[in-house]
Formats: C-alpha cells, sequence, structure tokens
C-alpha cells in the first residue's frame, strides 16, 4: 500500500461532499431532500476536479504537495481539522487550468464550445462533452461530540458565493442532516454546465454527435435568424411539470445510424432553465435542427439559417419565471448583437411554422420553398383552435415587450396610426371581427354579405393577405403574384401567430385566427415599422 493522500486521511472532517448535474427543482421530495430533475445526472462523469479549502484567500487543504485533481468521479470526504469551528472559509471546486472542461462563463455567443474543430477532453469514460465554471462554497465549521465521545469538525452552514449578475449561481448545495450512526455530514452539490454535448467514441475514433440540419452549415454562413422556443412539457412527461431533464434526453439522444439519417435532426443552441440558468448545446458555426417545417419571408426551413433557444416551461403555465426572462434578454440580445442579426428576423418558434412538413413535403430541400403551392392540412381546424399552441410558441406570456425594450427584437409599439385600412370595415364596424370564409370576390366580409355597403370597398381581405406576407408570414400567392383573397386556413393561423407575438404585453391565455381592429392596427404600425428599417440584408 502506498502512502494515504490528504483525501483518505480525512475522516476526521465528518463531512462528505458529493457533485453531480443534478439540476434541482425548488422544494424537496417527501425524504426532504432536493428533487433531481435530469435522470442521466449520475452518468456524467467529473472527475479530475481539484477540490481546496480556502481561508482569506490561501489555500490551507490539502496540503501542498498532495493537491492533485481528485480521483473520484462524484465524491470526497473533506479534511476540516485545521479549521477554526465557527470562522467562514471558502471550499472550491473547478478544473485545473487548461483544462477544457473548465468553462469561461456563462453560455452564451462568447463561451462554451464556438466552433465545431475545438476538441473537448475525451476520456473512455465520458459519455458527455461539457463544461462548468469554478463554484465557491461559503463554509462555516461546528464541533459535535459523536455517541463514542469523539469530537468532529463538520460542516454547519454553507451557500455559493455568486456575483450578481443577470444569470444565477452555476450550482447550488444542500448540507444533508447529521447520519444517526457515524455523525458524517453530507453536502450535495448541484453543478450545473454552461456547456454540454453529447460524443459517442469507437476503439479507434472519436465521433462527436452534432445535431445536424441538412449539411450542418448556414444558408448563409453564418446565423441570419434568432427563433425562440418552448419545451411545452406536459404532467404525464415522467420529469416533474416545467423540467430541463427531458429537454436536455431530447437533445443528447444520439443518431440513430453512422449515416446520421433525416429522423434525427432535432437539436438546440441553448436551453434556459426556469431560474435564468443557461445550457449551450450547440456551437456557434453549426445549424442545427430545432425549427421543422418552418419559413420566413419566403425563405426555406430555418433550422439552415437561425440560432434556435428552448425555454423550459410547462404549456399551461400562465407565466414565465422573472430569472428566466431575464437570463433570455441577456442571451438574446448578446446573440443579436453578436452576429448582427436584424432585430426583424428575431422569431417565435409559432410565426416561422404556421406551415408544416405535412404541407410541405420536400421542405428539407435547400432550395426556397414554393409557400405558394402548399396544401391543406387535415386538421387546420385544431390549429387554430385558441388553446392550440401550435402556433404560439414559446408562448403568449413570453416577456417580448422586456426583449424589445434591450433591443433584441422589432419593438411591437409605433406612432403610426392608421387612417384609412382594410376597406374601411373597421370604421363601419368596429366591433366585427374578418374571419374564416370571408372572400373579396363575394363581398363577405365578417360573415356578413356587403355588396351594397358604400362604406365598406375594395379588396379586404387581399390587403390583410398582403401586409402579413410583407412581415414574413407564409402567406401564399398565386402565380402572378396576387393573393387569392380568402380567409383560409394559411391566413388564419397566421394571424393567431401574429397575435401571440405581438399581444405579449396583455398575457394571453387564449389565442383565435379572428382579425380585429386591434389586431388590425397592429398589423399596419408593425408594416410601417418594418419598412423604416430599409431593406433586409
Amino acid at each position: 500500500m502506498g502512502k494515504k493522500n490528504a483525501f483518505q486521511t480525512a475522516r476526521s472532517g465528518g463531512t462528505v461532499v458529493d457533485w453531480a448535474m443534478r439540476f434541482w427543482k425548488p422544494g424537496h421530495d417527501d425524504d426532504g431532500r432536493p428533487i433531481v430533475r435530469w435522470s442521466e445526472f449520475q452518468n456524467v462523469i467529473m472527475r479530475g476536479v481539484l477540490v481546496e479549502i480556502e481561508d482569506g484567500g490561501v489555500v490551507v487543504w490539502p496540503p501542498s504537495n498532495e493537491r492533485k485533481p481528485v480521483r473520484q468521479h462524484r465524491s470526497i470526504q473533506l479534511g476540516l481539522d485545521e479549521l477554526d469551528a465557527g470562522k467562514d472559509f471558502d471550499l472550491v471546486l473547478r478544473f485545473p487550468n487548461g483544462d477544457l472542461r473548465r468553462s469561461t462563463g456563462p453560455a452564451g455567443p462568447h463561451s462554451g464550445r464556438t466552433v465545431h474543430t475545438e476538441t473537448p477532453p475525451f476520456k473512455r469514460y465520458d459519455w458527455v462533452d461539457y463544461q462548468v465554471q469554478d463554484l465557491r462554497i461559503r463554509c462555516r465549521t461546528k464541533e459535535i461530540e459523536t455517541k463514542s465521545g469523539r469530537i468532529r469538525r463538520v460542516l454547519d452552514e454553507v451557500a455559493v458565493v455568486h456575483s450578481e449578475g443577470l444569470r444565477p449561481a452555476p450550482g447550488q448545495v444542500f448540507l444533508l442532516p447529521p447520519d444517526g450512526t457515524t455523525e458524517l455530514r453530507h453536502l450535495e452539490i448541484d453543478w450545473r454546465p454552461d456547456w454540454l454535448r453529447r460524443f459517442r467514441s469507437s476503439s479507434k475514433t472519436v465521433d462527436h454527435i452534432v445535431p445536424a440540419s441538412d449539411d450542418y452549415k448556414y444558408a448563409s454562413g453564418t446565423p441570419t435568424h434568432l427563433v425562440l422556443h418552448q419545451t411545452g412539457s406536459v404532467p404525464s412527461n415522467p420529469d416533474p411539470p416545467a423540467s430541463i431533464g427531458g429537454a436536455l434526453n431530447t437533445f443528447l439522444k444520439p443518431f440513430r445510424n453512422a449515416a446520421r439519417t433525416k429522423a434525427n435532426w432535432k437539436g438546440i443552441h441553448y436551453i434556459v432553465d426556469y431560474d435564468g440558468h443557461v445550457v449551450k448545446m450547440a456551437v456557434n458555426n453549426v445549424a442545427v435542427g430545432h425549427a421543422g417545417g418552418s419559413s420566413w419571408r419566403g425563405s426555406g426551413t430555418m433550422n439552415n439559417r437561425a440560432i434556435g433557444i428552448e425555454h423550459v416551461h410547462h404549456k399551461n403555465d400562465t407565466e414565465f419565471q422573472d430569472a428566466q426572462m431575464t437570463a433570455m434578454i441577456d442571451l438574446a440580445s448578446s446573440i443579436v448583437k453578436h452576429f448582427g442579426i436584424d432585430v426583424r428576423n428575431v422569431l417565435g418558434h409559432g410565426e416561422v411554422r404556421t406551415i408544416r412538413k405535412k404541407e410541405l413535403p420536400g421542405f428539407r430541400r435547400k432550395s426556397n420553398l414554393e409557400i405558394d403551392n402548399i396544401k391543406p392540412a387535415a386538421d387546420w381546424g385544431n390549429m387554430l383552435h385558441p388553446n392550440s399552441r401550435l402556433v404560439s410558441c414559446p408562448g403568449p406570456q413570453f416577456d417580448w415587450v422586456g426583449l424589445e425594450k434591450a433591443g433584441g427584437a422589432l419593438k411591437s409599439e409605433s406612432t403610426h396610426n392608421p387612417t384609412d385600412m382594410y376597406g374601411g370595415f373597421f370604421e363601419a364596424f368596429p366591433d366585427k371581427q374578418l374571419r374564416a370564409k370571408d372572400r373579396d370576390d363575394k363581398s363577405v366580409w365578417g360573415g356578413m354579405k356587403l355588396v351594397a355597403d358604400p362604406k365598406v370597398s375594395g379588396n379586404i381581405v387581399e390587403e390583410l393577405q398582403g401586409d402579413l406576407r410583407r412581415i414574413g408570414y407564409a402567406v401564399p400567392a398565386g402565380p402572378s403574384g396576387r393573393f387569392n383573397g380568402r380567409f383560409e386556413w394559411p391566413l388564419a393561423l397566421a394571424v393567431k401567430a401574429f397575435k401571440a407575438r405581438r399581444f405579449g404585453s396583455l398575457k394571453l391565455t387564449s389565442i383565435d385566427g379572428k382579425l380585429d381592429k386591434q389586431t388590425a392596427t397592429l398589423i399596419k404600425q408593425v408594416v410601417a415599422a418594418f419598412g423604416t428599417l430599409g431593406p433586409l440584408p
């Protein structure tokens, strides 16, 4: 047997430290323990961590000749004998300088892996590539007498040290009560990553499994759009509602075969947890499959154009957490600035998916989508139900207003006051709504036949179709470039998506595809705002 090191001889310390990627949820289970929200946490090997005790900024444990990364991947027993009882000290967990598992800061375009050519530290027992920030925990000890009369020094108070900022601390701590047999105490640590990506290996090669879309490249070389999502977890999910666990497992799934079939394209660039912690899951220069069948301003799928941000949120929740929205605004604004994304191209997933794969069987083609030849879906009536979230993602409760004020999206507010719009329909009937089955060629508007009404005239529905397509929504036109003037399902879905996006300040819980005067006015204002910024790059 060789000489025992400091970790092996610290048994009189009386405290075991255990760390893992747990993603705790607020509250506790029936046994008084934190609720783990990622079922795969025990499989992430966090080996080679430096664990040190600092007193006044000076490392006092372990001894200088034994300051080596911990061999164990999850826990050690602390040596607390040299510390004064009742005095504060810092417990520091980190990876050594130069270790690629050490995060440079909260997840964003400048941190985490930034390009696909970066090589992670790969070990035979690892299954994910990850990065974590240094974790500093302020602690205090006290002396206790065991049943055998022995004096032990144990942790008494713990708290994560965190510089105030827009993101939460990179970890959480929980001190379990004393063990009834040995009087040991256990400090459990939820050490959350800023970067997380799965990869697999063979005996000869390391193959980074990166979520794919087409040829992994953006159509313009760099991302030109930003699309925001919500996870929409449901109570029947094995994870608790609003859990990040299901989302992590979804985006960490491996490809089913080496050919990387199209069925395995699902991916995301960032996930924003309910408490504002952000996990980056794809490098900046790789396109991932997060938008499915989608279109904006006549372009092809957003997978080849957009950075994707997912938000952990239960679809029946009425509000997003303030901390989550603060982190979202910080992250989205930094992405827009870093890539020079036009604010008109910052979109909700619902805005770009008013057309889906079943309407566009050739949507995976690299060329632009032929949105003028879409086929109606059999279930479009369900899609238009006021409580359906299909085209409202990331949800009407999302803080678009805050993002707009931060310069991360186009403002809905405008000084433009349209006085003559949609053939005078809303001046004549301010309480009526344009709706499905309205059509210009029959002079049917608001469900009423108004052929001889002198106050209403023109191509009202066609004007609406043109406005929404001018903003970017997938509203089909005929071969001549003209719209058919019929209020059909594509137009209704675009109206619904517009409401979900633009009425965020109203915190709507139910949204339909009908056009009222308030929505009509706002559409005109947004069209005017789009025009003042000039042509899109």
